[in-house]
């Protein structure tokens, strides 16, 4: 009975791998997708209701993969090998997509353009981190480093930190950004603060700090473009370091 139920799930898993290689994911459900996915956490053994299983729970595909570690391994069934597959799928895609903008040297001139590309670049995470995108001197991506995990303050990501990266990287550019996941892309008091001090670091070295944004999920909030709109609104005199340095998307 046993090696017949193994024969069984041997010839599914063939015919399911079958069908995608002649036709693709356009004729799969969300459940047939990921139960494919899961053949390769979970040897020689149903898949099926572990994928209805992580549909109800999470309530999409899209759930599924956003699901942190701990809420995945609350499912039944799941464990530390199908966590860590499910939580890559997001960010490779980020990857894949970020690299092929890299690929095609497409210059980050427009402050939209610098937020796509940072949601994009945070998608998956579900911890706040901060990251510092790079440019050369056409604003082409030259890299983006995860500088920090946690809160960002002066104490924890310092200004020496992130010129040093920059320097390392010969950057003509440079973006600072930070993520609010489960909340809203609306800076703090704090935020406003490291980006007057990270803005001031960077000019004394030369690079310009073109923008501090601020992601949470699919939104984002460039403080920069918001401080120096709103001051020139209000015909205040105060200003940050250095004038407004990305266009808008026409």
């Amino acid at each position: 009975m046993e090696k017949e139920t193994t024969h069984f799930h041997k010839e599914h898993r063939r015919r399911v791998k079958e069908r995608f290689l002649q036709s693709g994911v356009s004729a799969f459900a969300d459940h047939e997708m990921l139960e494919l996915l899961l053949f390769y956490a979970i040897p020689q053994k149903d898949t099926n209701v572990l994928a209805h299983a992580l549909l109800d729970r999470f309530g999409s595909l899209s759930g599924v993969l956003s699901a942190t570690h701990e809420e995945l391994c609350e499912v039944d069934g799941v464990g530390e090998h199908v966590a860590v597959l499910l939580r890559l799928i997001l960010p490779i895609a980020a990857r894949t997509e970020i690299l092929k903008e890299k690929k095609d040297h497409d210059a980050l001139e427009t402050v939209e353009a610098v937020g796509e590309y940072m949601v994009r670049r945070f998608a998956g995470e579900n911890s706040e981190t901060v990251q510092l995108l790079l440019l050369d001197n056409a604003r082409s991506p030259i890299a983006c480093v995860r500088v920090h995990e946690g809160v960002i303050n002066s104490v924890s990501v310092t200004p020496r930190m992130l010129i040093e990266a920059a320097l390392a990287r010969r950057a003509s550019f440079a973006v600072l950004a930070h993520n609010h996941p489960g909340g809203l892309a609306i800076p703090s008091g704090d935020d406003l603060a490291t980006t007057r001090t990270m803005q001031d670091a960077f000019s004394a070295v030369g690079i310009p700090l073109l923008e501090h944004i601020v992601v949470a999920g699919n939104s984002y909030t460039p403080i920069l473009y918001s401080i120096h709109k709103n001051l020139a609104a209000d015909n205040s005199p105060m200003r940050f370091s250095a004038a407004y340095m990305l266009k808008r998307r026409e």
